[in-house]
């Protein structure tokens, strides 16, 4: 060994002994605690869904029978069209009529059908977001640091290979964002309860 590198080894044993030292004293990594929750299972099987999807079924049908009475109106203008010479006043006073409330239906009905579409895409997604806030208060109530998505059975999925084309079967494969999980993660049932007492001790009040 040179008199010129003699000084390397001593150097690095100093570096060396420092790193264990920050090392053993560095704070250990917090262990992440995750859980699962089925979205979909709690979503669909939700008293307030249930309720949601009966008021928007009766304004639905709401809307249905003011669009029989209105295109009833439609019939009952052209049949008396039908006694009315062609070419008079009178004709041409209830042609116009007539072909105003077809108008007025057809507009009518347009927004109609978007109302309620923006109703229910609404509704559903105010309960998405009390979903989350349940998932939340369930997962920090448990300690839970992450919650996942669960996905859906590999036994649901088997169930209808019949029907998926190869590409939609690694479509499904790659969307998966748990392998595997204990039974002990999944929140489910908690997070469905926590949202169905909510909704019940409102309708008390």
């Amino acid at each position: 060994m040179t008199r010129k590198t003699a000084w390397i080894l001593p150097l690095v044993i100093l570096l060396a002994a420092g790193l264990v030292i920050a090392q053993d004293h560095a704070p250990a990594a917090k262990p992440i605690v995750v859980a699962i929750v089925d979205v979909s299972g709690v979503l669909n099987s939700l008293e307030e869904k249930a309720q949601v999807e009966a008021e928007l079924q009766a304004e639905a049908t709401k809307l249905k029978d003011e669009e029989r009475i209105r295109k009833d109106e439609l019939k009952q203008l052209d049949s008396d069209l039908k006694y009315l010479a062609v070419g008079t006043d009178d004709y041409n006073a209830k042609q116009q009529q007539l072909q105003m409330k077809q108008i007025e239906l057809q507009t009518w009905s347009v927004f109609q059908t978007q109302r309620m579409s923006r109703e229910s895409t609404r509704r559903i997604f105010e309960l998405y977001q009390k979903f989350l806030a349940a998932s939340e208060r369930v997962a920090k109530s448990n300690g839970y640091d992450l919650v996942l998505y669960k996905e859906q059975p590999l036994d649901r999925i088997g169930a209808n290979l019949d029907n998926l084309k190869p590409e939609n079967l690694a479509e499904v494969i790659q969307s998966r964002k748990v392998v595997w999980a204990a039974d002990g993660l999944d929140i489910t049932d908690q997070v469905r309860t926590l949202m169905d007492n909510d909704f019940r001790s409102g309708e008390k009040k």
